[in-house]
This record gives C-alpha cells, sequence and structure tokens, in this order.
C-alpha cells in the first residue's frame, strides 16, 4: 500500500473542460485542505479529490511557482501550470498486485528540462 487512502475503485472525476483547454488563473482561493506544497500552502484539490499526497519536488528547482493556468489532458484530468511550466496534479492510479488490486491517491509534479537540454532527432 502506497497510502493509508487505498479504494477499490477510483474516486476522482474528469473535468467537464475540454481536452487540451487552458484556463488562466489570476489567484487561487486559500484552503485549509488541499494538495500539500513542500513550503506549507497547500493548492485546492483537482479533479474531485479529497485528499492528496504532498507535492514531491526537487530543491534544485526551488519552490512551487504560482499556478498560471488550469490545463485539461487528453484524457480529460485537470493539471495545474505554475510560471515556470511545470504542471501538478492529483488522482488515483491502480496498483495492482499479486494478492490485490486497487486505487491509491497519487499527487503527480512535472518539471520541464531547461531548453539547451533539449536535443533535437539530427542532434549527435
Amino acid at each position: 500500500m502506497l497510502t493509508d487512502h487505498k479504494v477499490p475503485r477510483p474516486l476522482h472525476r474528469k473535468s467537464g473542460g475540454r481536452p487540451g483547454s487552458r484556463r488562466l488563473i489570476t489567484a487561487l482561493p486559500a484552503v485549509e485542505r488541499g494538495i500539500p506544497l513542500p513550503d506549507g500552502r497547500k493548492l485546492p484539490f483537482l479533479n474531485g479529490m479529497t485528499w492528496a499526497p504532498p507535492v514531491q519536488r526537487n530543491h534544485g528547482h526551488g519552490l512551487v511557482p504560482p499556478v498560471v493556468a488550469i490545463v485539461v489532458d487528453a484524457e480529460g484530468f485537470e493539471w495545474y501550470e505554475h510560471a515556470d511550466g511545470s504542471m501538478t496534479t492529483s488522482m488515483y492510479q491502480e496498483v495492482i498486485l499479486p494478492e490485490e488490486t486497487y486505487w491509491d491517491p497519487t499527487t503527480k509534479h512535472s518539471v520541464p528540462k531547461p531548453a539547451e537540454m533539449i536535443r533535437r532527432s539530427d542532434d549527435k
């Protein structure tokens, strides 16, 4: 078990937004319960979640920047887009073990590579 919040089926829900859509955000409401950030702040839950593990972010990337938009991915799930291009979401993931299968809440946070680190297919 990854957390003590496992369930027999996913409890998240997909956004009503169009996949690929991006809604600009100027401010988020302060919340007491939400997706925990490393500095103690919390982001409002997405995708119908009511609990989520903390965001894991490498210290070398600094603090999680402010949210600038909510993006709906190809599967219909909402993600926060941060000012540095990083993305955060929470949803349930399926865990398959030999003795059981269940769904566990997860928080995903991705940070883009700097442009100078991206190689084209014709780079040697």
